[in-house]
């Protein structure tokens, strides 16, 4: 799996007072975070995908638009369950919470004003509850931890799927296409003596206010040196792809959505992981397979803006298979020049030459990484 990170906490160390913790996860949940940037453009012109023959009629069109027509996608912006959070939070503070042998009278160690708390309690559920789906995070998140955080990944591949034949469609809507992306929440837990090297504060060690023999090495707390023990961001981005992971929210089985975007993802970037049959299938619908017939694009839809002084404008998700045409209130145009394609106009029923009309689908996992 190939992710990036979206969003961080700061390393939080073991002394770090619960407030502190709750607060950093505040702001991760609370934040709006910009996904799906790398898929959604904007586009001058569209990548043709090089798995597939691109008929020479089919490449002289997408040049010939280029310049003449932007395809600009929604942002999509999102946020973090509140729910996601607070589990978060309970199985730091946890990790983070000193490691103390129960008393030999006293085989439990919870006090009678946790009993009491009801947050304490419902905590101790989510936590018990996340063990319970993940078995290796139980040692991970035992107590005595040196240092945490939380990062939010998001997947750098779309791997799209189209409808399956015979499923009939809403007309004029296009032959559906959608791509599940799995975001993935990791609780990294540390064990070594420090933070990671990447994270240590740039002011650790002022070279510059002191003299190069003030301090003996060996006399500099071992804290504030990077070694190659200690782990790096690299480092921790690999452990978080390969760690086991569960599903968010848990117990409803399969993916369930987080969020949902619709986007015009060039044709190069939708056909990349498509499998062998998805790929056959989109090669046909679009006149690159056999037999060669496009009905998806419908280019000759599009050849009348290759004529000088024609334009389109841009085009947006929700310009595609937009059947009723809105009153222009300029009334008529005698206009030689095609008007742009905004909101006043017909924005017809094919998707641009080049792109793929994909329902992203945003689903979200939980995973415990311990370093």
């Amino acid at each position: 799996m190939m992710l990036t990170r979206l969003a961080a906490t700061p390393p939080l160390r073991a002394d770090a007072p619960p407030a502190g913790i709750a607060r950093a996860l505040a702001d991760l949940v609370d934040a709006p975070h910009r996904a799906l940037a790398h898929a959604a453009g904007p586009w001058l012109a569209p990548p043709l995908s090089p798995r597939l023959v691109t008929p020479p009629a089919l490449l002289a069109l997408v040049r010939a638009l280029s310049g003449r027509m932007i395809v600009t996608n929604p942002t999509a912006v999102v946020r973090l369950p509140l729910a996601v959070g607070l589990l978060a939070r309970a199985a730091l503070q946890r990790a983070l919470a000193p490691s103390v042998a129960p008393p030999a009278e006293s085989p439990s160690t919870e006090s009678v004003e946790d009993a009491r708390d009801v947050r304490v309690r419902a905590a101790r559920r989510r936590v018990a509850a996340l063990e319970a789906r993940l078995p290796a995070a139980t040692a991970a998140l035992a107590p005595g931890a040196r240092w945490a955080t939380v990062i939010l990944y998001e997947p750098t591949t779309l791997t799209v799927h189209l409808a399956r034949e015979g499923v009939a469609r809403r007309e004029p809507e296009p032959l559906q296409a959608h791509a599940v992306l799995r975001y993935r929440l990791a609780l990294v837990v540390g064990r070594a003596d420090a933070l990671p090297t990447d994270a240590l504060p740039t002011d650790a060690l002022p070279t510059d206010a002191l003299p190069t023999d003030a301090l003996p090495t060996d006399a500099l707390p071992t804290d504030a040196l990077p070694t190659d023990a200690l782990p790096t961001d690299a480092a921790i981005d690999a452990a978080a792809a390969a760690a086991p992971a569960t599903a968010w929210p848990p117990g409803r089985g399969g993916d369930t959505p987080w969020f949902l975007r619709r986007l015009l993802i060039p044709d190069a970037q939708a056909a990349a992981h498509m499998d062998d049959g998805t790929l056959a299938r989109w090669g046909t619908v679009t006149g690159r397979g056999m037999p060669r017939h496009d009905s998806y694009w419908f280019s000759e839809s599009w050849e009348r803006f290759r004529e000088p002084g024609r334009h389109v404008g841009y085009v947006a998700p929700d310009y595609v298979a937009r059947a009723r045409r809105l009153p222009s209130a300029g009334g008529p145009s005698t206009s030689l020049v095609a008007p742009a394609l905004d909101a006043t106009v017909e924005r017809g029923v094919c998707v641009p030459p080049g792109y793929c009309l994909v329902d992203c689908v945003g689903t979200l996992e939980v995973a415990v990484v311990a370093c």
